[in-house]
């Protein structure tokens, strides 16, 4: 009979080996872009107001950095709060990676909201931005930002997840913006999912 071994072990890394550990969500990604371009990263089938869509790591990778660049191009400014309003679709992981790898701050939003939850979210958190899915639950989205658009002072600028996604891609091409560094302690991610 083998006996479970009582050892416990455990690694802590001093703080500078810590500190070099440290990555990004948009390192992150681009690690895995070069340690697998070519593995799926991303696979969406049978959804049919989604379409069939498969991404590798460098496509997502190359993807993400061009809509970055579209989103400094656009004139937003490293630490600018952007709100993703959707449901789960394969456009909402290209907002969030992009938003990382431009410096801007994920502001994640329940896609049950009604107005006056969507204007409250928008407000407590300073949204530059937001990116949303055409429809949610058979509703037009545009429609209910549009209506707290003015209630929002903060709120510059609104992207769809079709057009808006392409509009970013298309300023991004070719763009001669850098990206930021990212401090990997910086708060990247505000969730008014639950709220």
């Amino acid at each position: 009979m083998n006996k479970p071994n009582k050892e416990i072990s455990e690694w802590v890394a001093d703080s500078e080996e810590s500190d070099l550990m440290l990555s990004t969500v948009g390192d992150l990604l681009d690690e895995a872009a070069i340690n697998w371009p070519e593995k799926e990263a991303i696979v969406y089938v049978h959804q049919p107001e989604v379409g069939d869509i498969r991404w590798t790591y460098k496509e997502l990778s190359e993807r993400t950095t061009v809509i970055a660049k579209g989103l400094l191009e656009l004139g937003y400014k490293p630490g600018d709060s952007i709100a993703v309003w959707g449901p789960n679709h394969p456009e909402w992981i290209l907002s969030e990676y992009a938003i990382a790898k431009a410096g801007l701050k994920l502001v994640t939003l329940n896609p049950l909201y009604k107005e006056m939850e969507l204007e409250f979210a928008l407000n407590s958190s300073k949204v530059s931005g937001i990116i949303h899915a055409d429809t949610i639950g058979g509703e037009e989205v545009r429609m209910a930002i549009e209506s707290v658009r003015e209630k929002v002072p903060s709120l510059k600028s609104i992207h769809s997840f079709t057009k808006g996604i392409d509009d970013l891609e298309g300023l991004g091409k070719g763009s001669s913006v850098n990206l930021p560094p990212i401090n990997p302690e910086d708060i990247y991610f505000w969730n008014y999912w639950d709220s």
